[in-house]
């Protein structure tokens, strides 16, 4: 176990996990101004002085004894003495970590010359770490264990040791790790300060069987957790090749380009693995009873084997140390030879590095048998002939045989090591392009190997590549172990399955083809393999991940029960159940990847009999809503809502048959009203006769058109005899509603042709019994613009290039029509406005309209380009017009027949109101009222007089042609007179 702090010198370890903690450098430490004692160094002086005093108090026969003791107090009080914060700071967190007092820690500290080595450490001499090694024996009931989630994360509980810790201060160098270590790395190559000693120190835990395993937790739990936890981003420029193409000398055609960050990662883990196998070497070093007579053997030379080989005794001891040795040996190779115990699940590197610890140990062997020592035994056995030797030699020869297996085995396996990185470093989507090299590379240690090509030792083999796929596949599944698969999202989880069957697939596709290739060379060794031994965990792990591919498929397709709308279906019914069976399953605690545990199996079959029960409910309520079919167009939409929840197997076919099977009474009653209603069919009411006869015989068509479009995307609907006898039926009326379509576009056709003719007609015509003017546009121009409008717009055809020009001249030909009206009703309503007096005097006025309107009724056409002009003089002569019929109506209403009217009512005769008067007086009153009754006439005919001058003037200005020459009169003058 590795742990590592930045060590506040007075709060508990910062742990990462539950095995190794994060270096932080740089944490302050509270610390006394430089130069004053601390307070413990005061009472460690206090007790040294005391410990003297007792020592003086004691008699003159134990003064040796007390001359050491002072001597050893001057030298505890010197060391005190040296003591300042940073030793301080040192004590305190190794004191922390070990989970004892720090006073013993100190006084561990101080034991021998361990102080120079720190104070060195502090002066930036020497190497820039120091290592303080836990040499302490611990009682067996001593308990010392991490919390776990309960207490303070991190903080260490542990009962103390019965014992005094023992430290030892060292580089490294002159000491041999085992049990705990601790380990301060200094940062800066200047001397540490009570200023800076917290900011430029690192601390760090080591645990485990050696150095070696304490570094490999260290790097696993601490640095390589979290280089592997950060983003690309935090990468910087290391993580942008990801993006790059790969080259052809990178990889495999195909391969994706691993960035420098994989590849550092890939190399950390590799280095991580080497520090482990190079542990388990030297936890497995073989070292054989050392049992021989040194004082005999020892600086033996071959000339002093004979003197040797005459002793008995001597004869008798090597031949009990050679036993012994032969003992050993022979235990070490039946435990070789036994059956290993490996785990289910190990891949193609467990295989190299069993036989790299393997020849680690027969080197340990080879290395003991050619020591001087074991040489010197041999020799001497040998020149006393004795029976041991044969044994030994057997052993010898075996050893060396296994030694030998072993190297030849490492060096071919070494040749497999770069071909099985991606399965430990790539998905399973990558892997694919790996897998012919790995085969190859395996069968060329089937072929050329001296002791490896067993079938068994490789069919173990590949069993270990199948396994370590597996792995990879499971890695890939659960985002390296992150997420469960329920958790993840289905889609995405399908394409992942997708992924891992296609590996397999791929696998076993290029092993049968090298399989395949052997069988037919001379000079490569077949691969006489089991395939059902090598794929059979990799067919389970597939029949698994099918398994729960077609769970994820059935909770995705019955999920659209919940936003299903159907009145016929009790969506929120089905839905509850489908989530309730869905949740059970997914919720289960086991792994549902680990294909050896059969819960899962059972659950599978208990969620597809709950699936199965929802689907009979679906296929009845379908089989139910299609038993009566009342409208085909109905039926088919509802169909169709239906197919929207992609469950083809609710028995849509079935129904979709019984909509077909209506679809032909839909042909034969279409057929029926066609033969009815084709002499007379009901046209809109907006629809002119053309266009809407056409619009019935589509509507009819379009009746059975759209149905069938609907059965074509379902070819096998239509396969049956009854679907072709329904097929023949349904052309026959199509066609007849087509050529019934065909034959009045036809007359419409003809019909436009002769209505460009009607366009060259005068724009008015003149009505000769009242003088009127009217709109002379064809009537049947307007229904052929109708006619023309509705086929191209509404019903989409092309029609003929006549009516293409005559729809170009719609909005004109409306526009022109409706201002001509508004002209004529406007010059009807000028003329209804002229009284009788003045219609003598007014006719040169109307004479002069009637002339602006004359091109209209002459020589002005529908296809003119002379219509704004005239339409725009009309427009003039009217406004002319209506204004002096304004101005002289006014002045006869106001200035003629008003004072014409007052004359009229002029007395010229005056009667009495109450009395008679007598004749006298009747003729002066009478004469008096004459009188001035003539004065009144006279002033209001000069008045009359003077309007009309005014009114003929009027006329002349407006209209100076028409003055008589005859007379040198306006015509005015002479139609009044």
């Amino acid at each position: 176990m590795a742990e590592d702090q930045g060590a506040p010198a007075a709060s508990p370890l910062v742990r990462v996990g539950a095995t190794a903690a994060t270096v932080v450098p740089g944490l302050a430490v509270p610390s006394p101004p430089p130069g004053l004692r601390p307070a413990h160094v005061r009472k460690h002086v206090r007790r040294g002085q005391a410990a003297g005093r007792r020592a003086r108090a004691v008699g003159q026969p134990q003064e040796s004894s007390r001359d050491k003791q002072l001597r050893a107090q001057e030298e505890y009080e010197a060391k005190l003495a040296r003591l300042d914060t940073r030793h301080d700071y040192l004590i305190s967190t190794v004191a922390e970590r070990m989970g004892v007092p720090e006073d013993p820690v100190r006084d561990a500290f101080m034991e021998g010359d361990q102080l120079t080595r720190i104070d060195a450490f502090f002066a930036g001499e020497g190497q820039r770490y120091l290592l303080v090694m836990d040499q302490t024996t611990y009682r067996a009931d001593a308990v010392e264990q991490d919390t776990e989630g309960g207490g303070e994360v991190g903080t260490r509980q542990s009962k103390a040791p019965p014992v005094k810790p023992k430290l030892q201060v060292s580089d490294g160098s002159d000491i041999t790790y085992a049990g705990r270590g601790y380990f301060f790395i200094r940062t800066t190559s200047k001397p540490l300060t009570t200023i800076n000693m917290a900011q430029e120190i690192n601390f760090g835990t080591l645990c485990g069987r050696g150095i070696l395993g304490a570094i490999q937790e260290l790097l696993v739990e601490v640095f390589i957790l979290s280089l592997k936890n950060q983003s690309l981003a935090s990468w910087g420029d290391l993580a942008k090749s990801a993006a790059q193409p790969a080259n052809k000398s990178s990889g495999p055609p195909g391969a994706p380009r691993s960035t420098p960050r994989d590849d550092f990662l890939s190399i950390m883990d590799s280095f991580v693995a080497v520090l482990g196998t190079a542990q388990a070497s030297v936890d497995d070093v073989i070292k054989l009873s050392d049992s021989s007579p040194h004082q005999l053997v020892n600086g033996a030379t071959p000339l002093q084997y004979r003197e040797l080989a005459s002793s008995a005794e001597v004869v008798q001891a090597l031949e009990t140390c050679l036993t012994k040795w032969c003992d050993e040996i022979n235990l070490i190779l039946t435990q070789n030879e036994q059956m290993r115990q490996e785990a289910d699940d190990v891949g193609p590197k467990a295989e190299l590095e069993h036989w790299k610890q393997r020849l680690a140990k027969f080197n340990c062997l080879v290395d003991h048998i050619n020591s001087p020592q074991c040489r010197v035994v041999v020799g001497v056995l040998t020149v006393a002939k004795s029976r041991m030797l044969k044994r030994w030699r057997v052993l010898d020869t075996t050893i060396t045989e296994r030694s030998s297996e072993a190297k030849d085995n490492v060096k071919f396996l070494y040749t497999l090591e770069k071909y099985c990185e991606p399965l430990y470093q790539s998905d399973p989507v990558s892997m694919v392009t790996s897998i012919p090299g790995l085969i190859n590379s395996i069968r060329m240690i089937n072929s050329y190997s001296r002791h490896y090509n067993t079938p068994e030792r490789m069919t173990a083999l590949f069993v270990k590549v199948t396994n370590q796929m597996i792995t990879a596949c499971k890695r890939y599944l659960t985002h390296e172990g992150m997420e469960r698969v329920w958790d993840q999202d289905f889609s995405m989880m399908c394409e992942k399955i997708a992924a891992c069957l296609n590996l397999n697939d791929q696998y076993q596709v290029c092993f049968r083809r090298t399989k395949e290739k052997l069988q037919q060379s001379r000079n490569d060794k077949p691969f006489d393999f089991s395939e059902m031994y090598i794929f059979g965990k990799f067919t389970t792990f597939v029949k698994r991940l099918n398994r729960v591919r077609d769970v994820m498929t059935s909770i995705t397709k019955y999920s659209v029960l919940e936003n299903c709308r159907i009145e016929q279906i009790d969506s929120e019914g089905l839905w509850k159940a489908v989530n309730l069976a869905a949740t059970n399953l997914v919720k289960r605690p086991y792994d549902v990847l680990d294909h050896r545990r059969p819960e899962f199996d059972q659950d599978y079959d208990d969620f597809k009999g709950k699936m199965a029960d929802q689907h009979n409910r679906l296929c009845h309520v379908l089989s139910q809503s299609f038993s009566i079919i009342q409208s085909t167009p109905r039926s088919l939409r509802l169909l169709e809502r239906y197919s929207r929840l992609k469950m083809d197997d609710i028995g849509l076919d079935e129904a979709y048959k019984a909509v077909l099977t209506h679809f032909e009474k839909d042909i034969i009653a279409v057929q029926k009203l066609y033969m009815e209603l084709k002499d007379g069919p009901p046209i809109d009411r907006d629809m002119p006769p053309l266009a809407g006869r056409i619009a019935w015989a589509r509507q009819l068509r379009r009746q059975l058109q759209d149905p069938m479009e609907v059965f074509k995307e379902r070819p096998m609907l239509l396969k049956g005899m009854d679907a072709k006898r329904m097929i023949r039926k349904y052309n026959s009326v199509c066609t007849v509603l087509m050529k019934f379509e065909i034959l009045f576009y036809n007359a419409f056709e003809e019909r436009v042709s002769s209505l460009l003719s009607s366009l060259h007609a005068p724009l008015l015509l003149r009505v000769p019994e009242t003088d009127n003017m009217l709109v002379n546009l064809d009537k049947r121009i307007l229904e052929g613009l109708r006619e023309a409008d509705c086929l191209h717009r509404v019903h989409g055809l092309e029609i003929p290039k006549a009516a293409v020009r005559l729809l170009s001249m719609d909005e004109k030909l409306k526009n022109t029509a409706d201002e001509l009206k508004r002209l004529i009703s406007e010059r009807e309503a000028l003329l209804s406005q002229i009284p009788e007096v003045l219609q003598r005097i007014s006719r040169p006025l109307v004479e002069k309209l009637d002339e602006a309107f004359q091109p209209g009724l002459t020589s002005i056409n529908w296809t003119s380009v002379l219509i704004e002009k005239f339409i725009s003089q009309c427009n003039v002569e009217l406004e002319i017009c209506n204004l002096l019929l304004d101005r002289a109506l006014e002045t006869v209403r106001f200035r003629i027949d008003k004072v014409l009217t007052d004359m009229v009512a002029c007395p010229l005769v005056t009667l009495p109101d109450e009395e008679p008067w007598t004749i006298e007086e009747f003729l002066v009153t009478t004469e008096k009222c004459c009188v001035d009754g003539a004065v009144l006439l006279e002033t209001k005919n000069i008045s009359v007089e003077t309007a009309t001058h005014e009114l003929t003037d009027i006329l002349m200005e407006a209209m100076p042609e028409f003055w008589c020459l005859s007379c040198a009169r306006h015509t005015a003058y002479c139609i009044m007179l």
